[in-house]
């Protein structure tokens, strides 16, 4: 199991021990930990050498408001300060009890970082991981029933949701070659080692433009910096 990349965790020799000793009763502190990890940046976030682990997010602008508490049975105690004085505890058994932490949090407003964009951008990326799994054949008989007007979820702002086919049938038909300058993708992605380019569409959604393969090109970075900006 791969370590959470959290601050201080070396100069924390109980907690790091506790978490190196058992990968499967650590699994779950740790999911917790990478999920809001992303929303705190407070300056005192990081693990406490308690053991078993635990760990204290601070916000920036608020000051402490979740303390992940690990037990030896595998699952955490969450003890969330939603207000000074008023504390929520959750007890965390299973990955979907995470979401309803994360909901509590957004809910209550206690950091600005946005859950449900990160989430669901994520969400999208595999999709289109998925999409690009599958054959041209498959992607083919899907878009031709998708609707090409995207649809929008409202959040904070207004989002579209793009279809992940429309990315990947792109990406199939540059085969790894920017569809601008005609040079090969600048790296390949470690994830997969597939050739790294970017879906660009030449009318943009926000614009009225459909999300379709025909609207859409497959760039490297620089060109598509430059179709943007230049």
């Amino acid at each position: 199991m791969q370590r959470p990349r959290s601050r201080r965790l070396h100069r924390k020799p109980q907690a790091l021990e506790w978490i190196n000793a058992d990968s499967d009763r650590s699994a779950l502190l740790v999911e917790a930990i990478r999920t809001l990890e992303a929303g705190y940046g407070g300056e005192f976030s990081g693990f406490v050498d308690f053991a078993p682990a635990e760990y204290r997010f601070n916000g920036e602008q608020s000051g402490g408001y979740v303390i992940l508490s690990a037990r030896n049975t595998g699952s955490v105690r969450a003890h969330v300060q939603l207000i000074p004085g008023d504390w929520k505890d959750f007890e965390l058994k299973v990955s979907a009890d995470i979401s309803d932490l994360v909901l509590l949090i957004s809910e209550n407003h206690l950091t600005n970082f946005d859950f449900e964009n990160a989430k669901s951008q994520e969400e999208f990326g595999e999709a289109v991981e998925a999409a690009v799994n599958d054959t041209s054949s498959e992607r083919k008989e899907r878009l031709k029933n998708a609707n090409p007007e995207p649809k929008k979820e409202w959040r904070k702002v207004a989002v579209y949701v793009r279809n992940p086919d429309v990315v990947a049938e792109v990406l199939h038909r540059a085969k790894g070659d920017c569809e601008k300058c005609g040079e090969r993708a600048p790296f390949v992605k470690r994830s997969d080692g597939k050739p790294y380019l970017e879906v660009h569409h030449k009318i943009q959604l926000s614009d009225g433009g459909d999300d379709t393969v025909e609207n859409a090109v497959a760039l490297c970075p620089n060109c598509h910096r430059k179709e943007h900006f230049g």
